[in-house]
């Protein structure tokens, strides 16, 4: 699934915005993809949203050259999680948010 958000995603200045719903799975394991696409597109701005246990997660990404721009993956998964009832908050490269 996930090479299939990569290859779909598009491209902003030379930075990957890959976005896009995973099969179920814990945080950790989609941790592992976030590695991946990090790995594969240089540059990327990831967001993901998945179940796990009967709750939704995201979590959003940067690449440490955004976070250098000023952007910061707290700030932003506050934001997309609170369009759908939940909260979240993290590092300026990662951060997690949960809808119940």
């Amino acid at each position: 699934a996930v090479d299939e958000l990569i290859a779909a995603a598009e491209d902003r200045n030379g930075t990957k915005v890959v976005v896009g719903r995973l099969p179920g799975g814990t945080t950790d394991l989609v941790r592992v993809q976030v590695d991946r696409v990090k790995q594969k597109c240089g540059s990327a701005f990831v967001t993901f949203v998945w179940e796990d246990e009967g709750k939704v997660g995201v979590l959003v990404a940067l690449t440490p050259d955004l976070v250098k721009k000023g952007l910061k993956s707290g700030d932003i998964v506050k934001q997309v999680a609170a369009v759908v009832g939940g909260s979240g908050g993290g590092l300026h490269q990662l951060a997690r948010g949960d809808v119940e």
